[in-house]
């Protein structure tokens, strides 16, 4: 019976460049300290609420059209059951900004001021979302593609 990872653990998997598991840990564990340092709150909850508030509920499926002359690109919406899939999406996104900025060496620092703006629904992680469930709501269209098991 497999278990279950928790979210701390999927975000050490996440963090985790070419097998280095001690050094995500440490990571993770200097920007929980510094967002308990920063903020009144806990920073496990403050974690919560930046997964939370980054959590998609749709994915795009993007697939290719096999005709002669034109291929083309479709972006079918599908809807994200398996809450272990939508979390492991949001530890993604709030991931996404630090793998963008890899000039500076402190990226505990860049860490915490994502899940604190993704805790108030702000920043980069929030707007990504946000774009997600825009383009969404404009493939809807495409929902008769979709198989609904």
């Amino acid at each position: 019976m497999k278990k279950k990872l928790e979210v701390k653990d999927k975000l050490t998997n996440h963090i985790m460049i070419s097998g280095n598991k001690k050094t995500s840990e440490k990571i993770l564990i200097q920007s929980f300290k510094k967002l308990q340092k920063d903020s009144k709150k806990q920073s496990k909850k403050i974690f919560q609420l930046a997964v939370i508030n980054s959590t998609p509920i749709f994915k795009l499926h993007i697939y290719k059209t096999k005709k002669k002359k034109k291929k083309r690109l479709k972006e079918i919406p599908a809807f994200i059951a398996n809450k272990s899939n939508r979390t492991s999406l949001a530890l993604k996104f709030i991931l996404s900004n630090n793998r963008k900025n890899k000039k500076t060496n402190k990226i505990f620092n860049e860490l915490k001021t994502e899940i604190l703006l993704a805790s108030q629904q702000k920043g980069d992680t929030f707007e990504l979302k946000a774009n997600l469930q825009k383009q969404v709501l404009l493939k809807k269209y495409l929902f008769t593609f979709y198989r609904w098991k």
